[in-house]
């Protein structure tokens, strides 16, 4: 029993570097296989294994059992075994960031054509993307340090690209979003902050780390369409597990009905509210994640919303690109881990 219980004790510890390492990695553990989740707690528990020898050769060090030459020599052994660690664990990440980048990039590609919109997702190499002719809105090396964007041809049609040396959960969502607003938005920068402001409005009310969200935001200062970016880069942000908001029980039973309503096109979406704004990114959400798609939200991608918070759009003409100004980690740093196991956390490019 004694064995047992001990034996309990450090599982749980394991399990809880491995929440903590995940939690560090933007919801990546939603993302995760079985089988992945299996193999991290096994590398996280040799790494915690080189970081308690570290420790260990530090004390004799400083008792004087070992020399300095000899610290030297078996600290660069300990240091090679953890960047092996580090690599295996970047490589389950880079897999499992893939997979799920991928699933959701098949779900919009559904969503675009089951609303019968006329645009298109494109996944292409960051050199891909550098080499296309992607008109004269676009610089394409600048676009191929960006984790995605949208083409807006200003004739109705759009083209998404998503990089694929890039892979980020949310991303395709977030280009796609901006789609399904430009009928209601219309590229009016007033509208989108009118919408922004009553949306932040009504967020500060709830209980929620939003830290990450405005560090988020710091990256779109002095953009005219900052408005419609505060909503695709919270929705991204909530898809990717960087913001969560703890909504009450009753909430969640007025989503159900209300999506229930939405996706039998008994009700159309209005923004009148800033909640209405909140519930209606929730509402986008959802679809993505579950892959069925919501009448009303179709409805407002190919006429608009109406209500008080849209109410005298006007239209801009001609062509447009958003780009995802991210601050995720790229994926080359996501295998690098500080003494204490957990995640590099460095603003990346994008």
């Amino acid at each position: 029993k004694t064995l047992k219980e001990a034996l309990q004790v450090e599982i749980n510890e394991v399990e809880s570097s491995l929440k903590d390492y995940i939690k560090q990695s933007r919801g990546l553990k939603k993302y995760l296989t079985k089988e992945q989740k299996s193999e991290m707690i096994t590398l996280l528990a040799k790494k915690d294994g080189v970081n308690d020898k570290v420790k260990d050769l530090k004390s004799e060090l400083e008792a004087g059992k070992i020399t300095n030459k000899d610290y030297g020599y078996a600290i660069r052994s300990l240091n090679a075994q953890s960047k092996k660690i580090s690599n295996s664990m970047s490589a389950i990440k880079q897999e499992a960031l893939k997979a799920e980048s991928n699933r959701q990039a098949e779900q919009v590609k559904e969503q675009i054509k089951v609303a019968g919109l006329d645009g298109e997702v494109k996944q292409m190499t960051s050199e891909e993307i550098a080499e296309a002719d992607l008109g004269k809105e676009v610089n394409s090396k600048d676009a191929s340090n960006q984790y995605g964007f949208i083409r807006d041809f200003g004739d109705g049609s759009f083209e998404i690209i998503l990089n694929k040396d890039k892979p980020a959960v949310g991303v395709a969502a977030h280009e796609f979003l901006h789609a399904v607003l430009n009928k209601t938005i219309k590229g009016d920068p007033k509208v989108g902050k009118q919408l922004a402001d009553a949306l932040s409005k009504h967020v500060d009310t709830l209980e929620g780390d939003q830290s990450a969200f405005k560090q988020r935001m710091k990256n779109y200062e002095g953009s005219e369409d900052i408005g419609e970016e505060t909503i695709t880069v919270m929705s991204e942000s909530i898809l990717n597990g960087d913001l969560k908001f703890d909504d009450g029980f009753f909430t969640k039973v007025g989503d159900v009905i209300r999506r229930f309503l939405q996706g039998n096109g008994l009700t159309d979406i209005q923004f009148n509210t800033g909640k209405d704004v909140y519930n209606f990114i929730k509402d986008y959400n959802k679809s993505i994640k579950s892959g069925k798609t919501n009448k009303a939200i179709i409805k407002v991608a190919k006429e608009g919303a109406k209500g008080k918070l849209v109410e005298g759009a006007e239209a801009s003409t001609g062509p447009s690109v958003k780009a995802s100004r991210d601050a995720k980690i790229p994926i080359d740093k996501l295998g690098q881990v500080d003494s204490d196991g957990m995640s590099m956390t460095e603003p990346g490019m994008g």
